[in-house]
């Protein structure tokens, strides 16, 4: 059977991530203008956008796949301030997080899928209305298909 990696299948895996990580409170996908819409968002919240995506050709034809995902960890700061450097610290570890689990942990390993580069960190503040502040990062993903042209859609 092929292993194809999907859009679908990488976004199921930050909300996984989201899921079974226990400080974050919510999940979005999208473009950050629409973040604080929702109401029901609860907070430290994590925002994956997709950037792009590119097919790189090998010695054995268009088998590894790198999407780019801009990924945000947000949480409200008060309006004195007086919880951002706290805010700044703990959006930060949870964004480290993320990036050891794609690093280590053993179901990431065994589904082709890898972080490509070196993972910088930029911190925002004030970026909604509600004042969200934390840090945000691109982070490209590599993955591997194994599908071979037996396997594709065409009759």
């Amino acid at each position: 059977m092929a292993n194809i990696l999907t859009y679908n299948n990488i976004i199921s895996v930050f909300k996984d991530i989201k899921s079974r990580h226990r400080q974050l409170n919510s999940f979005f996908t999208g473009e950050n203008f629409d973040v604080g819409a929702n109401k029901d968002e609860f907070y430290p919240i994590l925002i994956v956008t997709p950037k792009s995506s590119r097919l790189i050709k090998g010695y054995n034809g268009y088998n590894t796949m790198t999407m780019t995902i801009d990924l945000r960890v947000g949480d409200l700061v008060n309006e004195d301030l007086s919880n951002e450097d706290d805010v700044i610290s703990d959006t930060l570890q949870i964004c480290q997080d993320i990036v050891k689990e794609f690093d280590q942990k053993l179901y990431y390993l065994n589904s082709n899928m890898f972080l490509e580069e070196d993972v910088d960190f930029e911190v925002f503040k004030g970026f909604t209305d509600e004042n969200l502040t934390g840090w945000s990062t691109s982070l490209k993903l590599k993955t591997i298909s194994l599908q071979g042209v037996c396997s594709l859609p065409f009759s």
